[in-house]
């Protein structure tokens, strides 16, 4: 899973205004949500794309061989980490988010609109996968979460139907996924644009007014050095 990073108020009220949790500054936590979700939509393709050879070779079967479950298992076993995965970087992303908004005070419009994207996000995912998995004959509760994910996926193994069934909607799912994972990946891209534009308006802001009093102070010396 991904892991979540918190930024707080810099105790010492420095010009930056962060401090680091992990050694992650607001940009350096925007840069890691980036990266990640980059290697996360890579991660899915190539195993919807090895799921969907192994489709490709048994599409004339009703069940699956056993000597080929291995490979499906490991397949599947990846995809149920991958999903947890994205799931977790959506949860960071708000959390950056909520982080940016307490801190900065960033616009609120363009990120209201990021924030419902990312939630909206998840329950997409769920409501499909779940509506995928029934479609299959699969109970969608045996899937609530990934320890449950993986046992049931062992019990399914137990025979050919259960096999089938499962890479089946596997298959089904990473196919989801990687149109997911596009989406997802636009929605971080756009939003932490949004928050960098607003940080970076705050910076010259900032700079402005320490310009300002700098020029104020220095005609105050000058006015009084002409006494």
């Amino acid at each position: 899973m991904v892991c979540l990073v918190v930024l707080t108020l810099n105790a010492q009220g420095g010009s930056g205004g962060i401090s680091s949790i992990a050694g992650a500054t607001l940009p350096e936590q925007m840069l890691q949500e980036a990266t990640a979700v980059n290697q996360l939509s890579e991660a899915v393709t190539q195993t919807a794309q090895q799921l969907q050879l192994i489709t490709n070779q048994v599409k004339n079967l009703t069940t699956l061989p056993q000597q080929l479950w291995p490979n499906v298992s490991g397949q599947l076993t990846q995809l149920v980490n991958l999903m947890g995965s994205a799931q977790g970087l959506t949860y960071s992303a708000l959390n950056t988010l909520d982080s940016a908004h307490s801190i900065y005070g960033l616009p609120s419009a363009p990120l209201q609109q990021y924030s419902s994207h990312l939630q909206q996000w998840t329950t997409n995912l769920l409501s499909q996968t779940s509506s995928l998995l029934n479609q299959y004959g699969l109970e969608s509760n045996q899937f609530a979460n990934e320890q449950l994910s993986l046992s049931s996926i062992q019990d399914l193994s137990q025979n050919a139907v259960g096999r089938m069934q499962v890479l089946q909607a596997g298959n089904q799912i990473s196919g989801l996924l990687v149109n997911q994972m596009q989406l997802l990946r636009q929605d971080i891209m756009g939003g932490n644009q949004v928050m960098m534009n607003a940080l970076a308006t705050e910076a010259n802001r900032q700079q402005q007014d320490r310009n300002n009093g700098e020029a104020w102070i220095n005609s105050n010396n000058q006015y009084n050095s002409s006494y």
